[in-house]
């Protein structure tokens, strides 16, 4: 229970603080492009100068990590490990990106604007980096689940619930249901041909592998006797 309540904390937080991340990194880029193009059109006739055009590619690159932010952050809420590893990546490429903008920019700009940006950088880049972390910890069993499936021979350990109890059994991807199922009974001192077999509520073929079930560490199975 305390295991799924962190889970469950972990990921609202991870996703809210993702879409806060992306609505500051938008917002920022958008200023940022909007105060580059006003001195290019006020100070250099139309003719970017260098700093100006790698201000406004640093400004587009800043629009599209906050689409990507909330990206990832939809991962988080449903459930993914892998929107966790998008935005703690997005944050840490917003400190490179951001340290970039405001070392080109910083003289052209309002002292408000400049500390408003900072801000704004500061808090997508820690923003970012928290929902990611957050992410990545409520649904990183998700990688243990991937890495015990990439080879059939590597063996985890699965659960077995029956009459109350549960027995951990060291399996692989290539274990079966009738394998699966027999050291269940032999745990239990049962004749396997009485019970059952189930996982996530459906029942388990004799001919199905665990990793074609979608099997992976610590998942459990409930065996019904009678």
């Amino acid at each position: 229970m305390v295991r799924s309540s962190f889970k469950g904390t972990a990921t609202l937080l991870g996703f809210v603080l993702g879409i806060a991340s992306a609505g500051e990194a938008i917002t920022a880029g958008l200023l940022v492009m909007l105060v580059t193009s006003d001195k290019i059109v006020q100070t250099e006739n139309l003719q970017p100068s260098l700093s100006s055009a790698i201000a406004l590619s640093l400004a587009i690159i800043m629009l599209v990590i906050g689409f990507l932010l909330i990206r990832g952050s939809l991962w988080i809420w449903r459930f993914s490990v892998f929107g966790g590893a998008l935005n703690l990546a997005i944050g840490l490429m917003t400190v490179v990106s951001s340290y970039g903008t405001m070392s080109l920019i910083g003289s052209d700009m309002t002292s408000t604007l400049h500390d408003f940006l900072i801000a704004s950088y500061i808090f997508t880049s820690a923003g970012s980096i928290t929902s990611g972390v957050l992410g990545s910890f409520a649904h990183h069993e998700q990688l243990t689940r991937r890495f015990a499936l990439s080879s059939l021979s590597m063996n985890f350990k699965v659960l077995v619930s029956a009459n109350g109890r549960d027995h951990q059994v060291e399996v692989s991807g290539i274990t079966t249901g009738a394998e699966l199922r027999e050291t269940a009974c032999q745990l239990e001192n049962v004749p396997k041909g009485k019970v059952r077999l189930l996982f996530q509520g459906k029942g388990v073929k004799d001919e199905v592998t665990l990793k074609e079930l979608g099997a992976g560490e610590g998942d459990r199975f409930t065996l019904i006797t009678g």
